[in-house]
């Protein structure tokens, strides 16, 4: 329906949303049915930002952080938009700005419709972030500290959701499941300890994979935590795997008119290209056979196999229309 599309989310059972802008502000919803794309429209335009979660049979959630810093929460229930909260002017004015102690940022639908999400669990004094589940018209709370570990909880970096819509985290001392019940560790945390995780993925038979950066060697680094939960397998991607991508630089020329010659120049020394593959990262996600796929704007897509050889890469000289990638999702 339009072609500003700002997110995409499958649910498990196939049900397909896409975020996309109406105009400079404003944003619309559309699902994937059997004939194409049907635009389902809230009763009134919504504003600012928002995390787009695809529920079982063509349901809904649209959290949003918009409405100029105020919450929302918007579920479609297959037929129609219910305001569950919408701080808006307009939806004030109706009764529909109900403020909660949670307010939630991103969220994900498991497979019996239940939503999880990130946000605020707390907001006596500075805002306490941690996780939340939908129960009726309320939220259960769950600290984002499981085991008194620290997070420093990134939305899609160092937490995730899986496609079974739960959360996993990592910590300084391993990753964590969350349940109904509480937090459940479920693997070790990834070495070397140093390293700064860019992107963590959750794959539906369990397969973890993670992004890092290692100042200490200035590298970029894929790790894979297998079914088991028992190692972290370093996979020799990096910079030397990439390397083979070129980054285009008609398109980071386009994406910075500000650089010159002798800026992309720079882009050979491996610290500067470990930078910027780090600024350029898109989204990194694991596919049902495990194998992880990487989106890079200005370089493409990549597919990486479990045993960490290179499966394929798709660039524009393969159909991908542009490099100027937003995000990417697995079906």
């Amino acid at each position: 329906p339009a072609g500003a599309v700002r997110a995409v989310d499958v649910h498990q059972d196939g049900t397909t949303w896409a975020m996309v802008g109406r105009d400079s502000t404003s944003v619309a919803f559309a699902r994937l049915d059997a004939d194409g794309w049907v635009v389902h429209e809230p009763p009134r335009p919504l504003f600012g930002g928002f995390d787009l979660a695809a529920g079982p049979d063509g349901t809904a959630w649209v959290i949003g952080s918009g409405f100029g810093g105020t919450n929302a929460l918007w579920e479609f229930d297959g037929d129609q938009w219910i305001a569950h909260s919408d701080c808006s002017p307009e939806g004030a004015e109706a009764g529909e700005c109900r403020r909660e102690v949670s307010e939630p940022f991103a969220g994900a639908v498991d497979p019996d419709g239940t939503l999880w999400a990130e946000g605020v669990v707390a907001t006596d004094g500075p805002p306490t972030y941690g996780y939340l589940r939908r129960e009726g018209d309320g939220w259960i709370t769950y600290p984002a500290d499981p085991a008194g570990a620290t997070i420093t909880a990134t939305p899609g970096v160092d937490s995730e959701f899986a496609p079974d819509g739960h959360p996993h985290a990592l910590t300084e001392t391993g990753l964590f499941r969350l349940e109904r019940d509480g937090w459940t560790r479920v693997g070790p945390a990834p070495e070397p300890s140093a390293a700064l995780v860019v992107a963590l993925s959750v794959g539906a038979d369990g397969t973890i994979w993670i992004v890092s950066a290692d100042p200490a060697v200035t590298a970029v680094e894929w790790q894979r935590l297998a079914a088991g939960y028992e190692t972290w397998t370093p996979v020799p991607i990096g910079l030397d795997g990439l390397a083979a991508t070129d980054l285009d630089p008609t398109c980071i020329r386009e994406r910075d008119p500000g650089l010159d010659e002798d800026a992309l120049a720079q882009l050979a020394d491996p610290v500067d290209r470990a930078y910027l593959i780090v600024a350029l990262l898109r989204a990194v996600h694991t596919d049902p056979d495990g194998d992880v796929w990487t989106a890079i704007e200005c370089s493409g897509v990549q597919r990486t196999e479990v045993d960490g050889t290179i499966g394929a890469r798709y660039t524009t000289a393969d159909g991908l229309p542009s490099l100027h990638i937003t995000d990417l999702d697995i079906g």
